[in-house]
């Protein structure tokens, strides 16, 4: 059984595709990584999986819950965060704490 399950998923940005038709199944413990090119989409993704961006197409369930249902606070505190690229955003703290940051709905 999935943890994350990603079925059909599909984002449009005017004319530009980001997404189409994308399947993921990660299961519980399983550590993963997403790799491509500039544009691929892998951005568009994890901002769908957060509710960041809603999908034009698709499902994604997170431990049987359907997140596409759910605001972005309350993907967090089911227990899906994320950080975001730009470590500008405080400047102050180390690449670590930056990160660390994305939990801060589960300490």
């Amino acid at each position: 059984m999935s943890l994350l399950e990603i079925s059909g998923l599909g984002v449009r940005f005017g004319g530009v595709v980001a997404l189409d038709g994308v399947d993921l199944a990660l299961a519980e413990g399983e550590v993963h990584g997403l790799i491509g090119p500039n544009g691929a989409g892998k951005t568009t993704l994890f901002n769908c999986i957060s509710r960041f961006c809603r999908p034009a197409a698709g499902a994604i369930v997170f431990s049987g819950r359907d997140l596409l249902s759910l605001r972005a606070h309350a993907v967090a505190a089911a227990g899906i965060a994320r950080t975001f690229q730009n470590l500008a955003l405080l400047p102050r703290l180390t690449v670590r704490e930056n990160v660390m940051l994305g939990g801060h709905v589960t300490a």
